[in-house]
């Protein structure tokens, strides 16, 4: 039988100063059954739809859309076990001291019964529910419990905030554009008097996609400047870091001589340029001016798209390898003069057979002892979490998440997560993928760090990837 209920809480504070200064982290709830005993759908699938229909409604009424916050979330998902495990119905007495501190207003929902897809148009049908949905919040978290009747719980908690909550275990670094990006992560990431400093261009990616492991392993940042001129920002975090020396990435077709003039102002060494005839003569150069015979592994990726090489070079930086690029194909001539002299004790490529064939792979193995294997998954967002995988073990220190659609953003931040230690994880800008959750479940990074700002990577996003910083 059928059993359905809905039930709603709502409460106001006149001024800031009524709310607790701290914030508490919900109690770790009581044992509910698995999720799978009253759904299909994953945790994270619940509450995206739940939130894009309540946000729907909210479009409908002329209202804002919400937010998910991640400690919201949690506070919601803790609420909706508790109910769970007790196959009770009931309101949280302490939310609106658990959600963190400094909202104007806050206000609960809570079901059970209904099916996840049902149960946002239970709560619209009830006026007082609805009045919440519609309320003047800016933040929402969502949870939903399963008790062993297999009758689901439910859970929303609304706050509304003038400035986002903190999470301090997630961070975003993002500029105004994606020159200001890359030297906002600059910023974060490197101290002054570094060894090298890399510039390349903001506006095509091929010639800067291996200059990203080579700068992790140097222990050097990936600098944007427009192709014409020295960008402003990468001016003033160059003048910070006082590099030892700076390397253009590219031929002048990609970074103009007159930049490479500008840049000789900040540096007391020499500034070089890195380049061949074509991307794949470049990634060569690249490689040559920085790895020794021996490296531990030699990545090969396809030269015409970026997203597998963006992910393989912050691994690359990580062990100590170059990136270097093939046509999808084949190796070319100078790539493969590379790999001789490479010696590389293991080649690993990039992505799936619609990127780089398995020919390439067979090609690869004439050029190292230790064999040629492929990393890949589904799509760009699978294939970047397999080479985290493969590569980086639990417990991180940071794991970045860059929008996987364009490249700046990932450039700069594959370099900085060489020299960390940590992935960098690819997603889209609206949700995280599956295959990037899960992944971020295995590796319980402490800190997360999103690259660019939310037109980049949306706040939905930093809250459905937050739950999995361990802090």
């Amino acid at each position: 039988m059928s059993r359905r209920a809905l039930r709603r809480l709502g409460v106001v504070a006149a001024t800031i100063a009524l709310v607790s200064a701290s914030v508490q982290i919900a109690a770790t709830p009581a044992s509910a059954a698995p999720l799978s005993q009253c759904t299909s759908m994953t945790l994270e699938q619940v509450q995206t739809r739940i939130l894009t229909e309540t946000n729907a409604a909210r479009s409908k009424a002329g209202k804002a859309a919400l937010t998910l916050n991640s400690q919201m979330n949690t506070v919601a998902v803790n609420w909706s076990a508790k109910q769970a495990s007790a196959n009770k119905m009931s309101h949280n007495p302490s939310y609106s001291k658990q959600i963190p501190s400094g909202w104007s207003g806050a206000a609960e929902n809570v079901a059970m019964g209904y099916a996840p897809t049902k149960v946002t148009t239970g709560w619209l049908n009830s006026a007082g529910h609805r009045a919440n949905i519609l309320g003047s919040y800016t933040h929402i978290g969502i949870g939903v419990g399963c008790a062993s009747n297999g009758y689901p719980y439910y859970t929303q908690v609304f706050g509304a905030y003038k400035k986002a909550p903190a999470n301090p275990n997630v961070s975003r670094v993002a500029g105004a554009d994606r020159y200001s990006t890359a030297a906002a992560i600059s910023n974060t990431t490197f101290k002054t008097n570094v060894p090298v400093a890399y510039l390349a261009s903001g506006a095509t990616f091929p010639d800067a996609l291996s200059g990203a492991s080579s700068a992790g392993v140097v222990g050097g940042p990936v600098l944007l400047t427009s192709p014409t001129g020295l960008s402003a920002s990468a001016k003033t975090e160059l003048s910070r870091l006082k590099p030892k020396r700076i390397v253009v990435l590219g031929g002048p077709g990609a970074v103009s001589n007159t930049v490479m003039r500008a840049a000789a102002a900040y540096t007391s060494g020499q500034v070089n340029r890195a380049a061949g005839d074509d991307r794949y003569e470049t990634s060569a150069a690249i490689s040559a001016a920085t790895f020794d015979p021996g490296v531990p592994v030699a990545y090969l990726s396809n030269g015409q798209t970026f997203p597998d090489a963006l992910a393989g070079a912050a691994a690359a930086g990580h062990i100590g390898g170059p990136v270097l690029l093939s046509t999808k194909t084949g190796i070319p001539a100078s790539v493969a003069d590379e790999l001789r002299r490479l010696k590389p004790q293991k080649i690993v490529v990039l992505g799936g057979p619609g990127a780089v064939t398995d020919s390439v792979v067979s090609a690869a193995r004439a050029f190292t002892t230790g064999g040629a294997s492929r990393l890949a998954g589904a799509d760009r967002y699978a294939t970047a979490a397999a080479v985290s995988k493969a590569t980086f073990g639990a417990g991180v220190r940071v794991a970045y998440i860059a929008n996987g659609s364009t490249f700046p953003d990932a450039l700069s931040g594959a370099a900085a997560a060489g020299v960390v230690g940590g992935p960098v994880l690819l997603t889209a800008d609206s949700s995280l993928p599956g295959s990037v959750a899960s992944e971020l479940a295995r590796l319980k990074p402490a800190k997360i760090v999103v690259l660019g700002g939310p037109g980049a990577v949306s706040e939905t996003v930093v809250a459905q990837a937050a739950r999995y910083a361990t802090g």
